[in-house]
Parts: structure tokens; sequence; C-alpha cells
């Protein structure tokens, strides 16, 4: 009886295992899909408008921008979140943006 409970106990704590790393690269994958999500936003309105409204894109290009720097910061642990806040254009034109990201598991 106690080797079978020992080999029970090994297998789940193999699973448990696995079942973190699993975790962890499904975590890396939705942030590569976030940036490219982005990225192909950027690339369809470069491809479907004849005049360009750099604005918008100036502002994919910052949501990209910050997604990346939130990798590369570590800040992927489940119930984190950052706030960023930008101004873009003049006058007429000027537009406020901001991205509130958090992580939930």
């Amino acid at each position: 009886m106690s080797y079978i409970s020992k080999s029970v106990e090994q297998n789940i704590s193999e699973l448990n295992g696995n079942y973190a790393a699993i975790h962890d690269e499904l975590k890396q994958l939705r942030e590569v899909v976030a940036e490219y999500q982005v990225i192909f936003q950027i690339l369809s309105k470069l491809s479907e408008s004849s005049s360009i409204d750099i604005s918008e894109i100036k502002s994919d290009i910052s949501m990209l921008k910050e997604l990346i720097f939130i990798e590369k910061e570590g800040i992927n642990k489940v119930g984190s979140s950052i706030v960023k806040s930008e101004t873009i254009g003049a006058g007429d034109e000027k537009k406020s943006i901001t991205i509130n990201l958090s992580i939930n598991g």
C-alpha cells in the first residue's frame, strides 16, 4: 500500500508541475497574441484607408510599446495591473488615451 500511495503522490506532483508550466506558457502566449493583435490593427488601418490618420496609428504604436514594456518589466503576475495615460495631437485633434491592463488568472 505504501508504494502505491507514494507512486500516486509522485504522479500528482508531476501533474501539478506540468500544469504550472502549461499555465506559464499560456500567459506568455496571451502577451504575444496581444502584441500581434495591435500590429495587425495598425497594418489594417494603413491598408484600408487612402488618407491615414496618424494620431490613430500613433496611439496603436503607443499601446504596442506599452505591451512590450509590460512584458520586459515582468508585470505578469495574476492580479497586477498598470494604467498608462497619454495625450496625443494638438488643438481640436487632441485625444486622450488611457490603457488599463490587468492580468487575470
